[in-house]
């Protein structure tokens, strides 16, 4: 895949950026580029940097609500929602109920990719050959792939 195309697609699902929560001293972690090492360590992209960042490591940083974000947009297959945790605000003494902002989704909100992928991580905690199973298969409850649609707040 490659740094450039796993930092594109990185970068879709919120890695890198801001996530617009409404909270002041959000943090945007780091989604490494070329661009980006050549001006952090005056340094070239070598094709061994980007093992680490595809498993989540090496120059790769998320916070936990990008983590969550991005897991949000997987399970709404590519509808991008804004978390936030503030319901109104007040205005000249006024309520202002908050407004979920439009964003675009993430690629082909029709495609069979999104139910792979869910497919895939259900798989890891729930079939006998998934690596996490062991983990889970004393769990008194089941992961699941169904799951409950984004409700809407306001």
């Amino acid at each position: 895949m490659g740094i450039d195309r796993l930092s594109e697609w990185m970068g879709k699902f919120g890695y890198g950026h801001y996530t617009g929560i409404d909270l002041a001293e959000e943090r945007s972690g780091n989604m490494p580029t070329r661009e980006w090492k050549q001006k952090r360590f005056k340094k070239p992209w070598y094709q061994g940097d980007t093992i680490p960042v595809g498993i989540g490591q090496g120059y790769w940083t998320a916070t936990p609500i990008q983590m969550s974000k991005a897991l949000m947009i997987l399970i709404n297959d590519g509808i991008v929602k804004v978390p936030h945790l503030l319901m109104s605000t007040a205005e000249d003494g006024k309520q202002v109920p908050w407004v979920q902002p439009h964003e675009p989704p993430v690629g082909d909100i029709h495609s069979g990719y999104w139910e792979l992928a869910k497919d895939g991580m259900y798989g890891v905690a729930n079939r006998p050959n998934g690596t996490a199973h062991k983990y889970f298969a004393s769990a008194p409850y089941k992961l699941r792939r169904n799951l409950v649609p984004l409700r809407s707040s306001v």
